[in-house]
């Protein structure tokens, strides 16, 4: 398979750019906050792939997810808010449906910054028919009892991986 190295957009590896068959199995004994990035990207590849339906409730994870504040900085270096993110992603319904699209969640790392902050470093590859993306990711979440998982997120920034690290990879890909 031909190796592409690129975002097909910004925002959560994302738009994800986009989406396929999860990877993202947290372990058992995962950190709750950990849990959560597993979790939501799970529903990403749902949604991208059109497993969920394409509803105001199957949405509203995604929703409750995101902190009113939250903002993401892409590996294109833009910055979005929630309020420009949302309708992308409503928009990306099914858009992976054909592709084989799979995410991995690596090496994921909790940093604990109080009891109701936590900084979680992890690496997003992305497989789909068209090739490997991969990014390093940082992401602020805080506790919060109405959110899914308990943990809504703050702020995302994602760094690609130099294309020798996501070549390396080549035979990793399903």
């Amino acid at each position: 398979m031909k190796r592409r190295h690129g975002l097909l957009g910004a925002g959560f590896g994302l738009l994800l750019l986009v989406a396929g068959v999860a990877s993202t199995e947290a372990p058992m004994v995962e950190d709750p906050c950990i849990q959560e990035v597993h979790s939501l990207h799970r529903f990403f590849v749902d949604w991208f792939t059109g497993h969920l339906a394409n509803d105001h409730v199957a949405f509203a994870r995604v929703e409750a997810a995101l902190d009113e504040s939250f903002q993401i900085i892409g590996p294109d270096g833009r910055l979005q808010a929630r309020a420009e993110l949302l309708p992308m992603l409503a928009e990306a319904y099914g858009s992976r449906a054909d592709r084989d699209f799979r995410i991995e969640i690596r090496r994921p790392r909790k940093r604990r910054l109080s009891d109701h902050l936590c900084l979680v470093t992890y690496e997003e590859w992305q497989y789909d028919r068209s090739g490997t993306r991969a990014w390093q990711s940082s992401a602020l979440l805080e506790r919060h009892a109405g959110a899914p998982g308990g943990w809504v997120w703050l702020h995302v920034h994602e760094t690609l991986l130099p294309a020798e690290i996501v070549a390396s990879d080549a035979g990793n890909d399903g």
